[in-house]
């Protein structure tokens, strides 16, 4: 096999099963929320408002989806490190679900007490942070954890 952009094949190919699907979980969340942050960018179709009910200046929607498709830009970066073998990418990718983590249960437990929606309706909204958990507990798993940091021969 070839090495495509500086991701080992065969290396890839004898990884555990779960750091496999983790990586896949990564790549796959990672695609959707630039797919989604890029849908905000670029909309389907123009809705026109009157002026006044805009409360928002275009700067500042600016400043935010460009931090998001930053964001965005990060977590590919990211699953491309992780495609690589990378055990500092699997350590960001494991703060960074935590802290998703974290603001998911903030998120689910104030819609809950503040709003009348369900959690599975909830759910089908943020799927995509779900996995990005479902994905960092699978590169905590200890086979996982040894295929990026493999032990090293001491001297």
């Amino acid at each position: 096999m070839k090495n495509i952009l500086g991701i080992n094949l065969i290396e890839l190919k004898n990884a555990p099963v779960f750091a496999k699907i983790a990586i896949l979980i990564y790549w796959v969340a990672s695609l959707q929320y630039l797919y989604v942050t890029i849908g905000g960018i670029f909309p389907d179709k123009i809705i026109r408002e009157p002026i006044s009910t805009s409360t928002i200046p275009v700067v500042v929607i600016i400043w935010i989806e460009a931090i998001l498709f930053a964001f965005g830009a990060l977590k590919l970066f990211l699953a491309f490190k992780l495609s690589t073998r990378k055990n500092w990418a699997r350590i960001a990718v494991l703060i960074l679900s935590t802290l998703l983590a974290v603001f998911l249960v903030q998120g689910v437990i104030n819609t809950v007490i503040i709003g009348p929606l369900h959690f599975f309706t909830l759910l089908k909204g943020t799927y995509g942070l779900f996995a990005e958990v479902a994905a960092a507990f699978l590169l905590l798993l200890p086979k996982s954890r040894g295929w990026f940091a493999p032990k090293r021969a001491s001297a």
